[in-house]
């Protein structure tokens, strides 16, 4: 086995981008397109060059990391080239049919994400299993479907009281959002120190696309 690389992912240009990208979309006055392609054009960059980063770091990393960080710089260009596509082809929030070609890209990308997550080292010091951030990932999941589910799909459930695919996936994009996001959250207090603040790094990131799918959740029930 190879011996523990010092080299990191760099978690202090993403930040600026962050701030920056905030900042951007507090000025008054830009159309609402505009922001959408803002949007769109920020989370795309921002991954691409997180996956980047990832594959680079993957390259200079011993066994367990160079496994977790590759399965995370796969789910990251799966969730660009996913995000990219339903941009073009679907430039109105919430039209076309449910499940399309983008939709199974962008969802494919969870298992790697996550896998690559669960596969970072634990601390010596750690207290219960991979099994046990992946049930936080779910209970997480578990409670903002239900919550959005109650507030935004079941108002706009047809009499039958069978919601359509589309309606589903109105609640199945924050919950895999939310889903990564537990996960993530829960590998933080159990990892190794040394990959502590990479892991804070992808939380932040996975904290706006939270966000970003939650907004858009609000949006198509509107």
């Amino acid at each position: 086995m190879r011996q523990e690389s010092r080299y990191s992912v760099p978690a202090g240009p993403f930040v600026a981008i962050l701030v920056a990208f905030a900042v951007i979309m507090l000025v008054p006055g830009i159309p609402a397109g505009a922001r959408t392609v803002l949007a769109v054009a920020f989370l795309a960059l921002t991954s691409l060059l997180a996956a980047a980063a990832m594959g680079l770091a993957a390259l200079r990393s011993p066994d367990t990391l160079k496994r977790a960080r590759t399965l995370l710089a796969a789910g990251l260009t799966l969730a660009v080239v996913g995000g990219v596509i339903a941009a073009i082809t679907r430039p109105e929030v919430g039209s076309s049919s449910f499940p399309a070609i983008a939709d199974v890209i962008f969802l494919a990308a969870l298992p790697f994400m996550v896998g690559g997550l669960i596969c970072y080292p634990f601390a010596k010091s750690t207290v219960g299993s991979r099994v046990h951030a992946l049930l936080d990932g779910a209970v997480a999941a578990t409670g903002i479907w239900v919550i959005l589910y109650t507030l935004i799909l079941l108002p706009a459930t047809p009499a039958s009281g069978v919601p359509s695919l589309a309606e589903l996936a109105v609640v199945a994009y924050p919950a895999a959002a939310t889903f990564a996001l537990g996960v993530v959250v829960s590998m933080v207090l159990r990892v190794d120190h040394r990959q502590r603040r990479e892991l804070l790094t992808i939380a932040c990131g996975l904290g706006v696309l939270w966000l970003h799918e939650i907004a858009r959740a609000v949006l198509i029930a509107q």
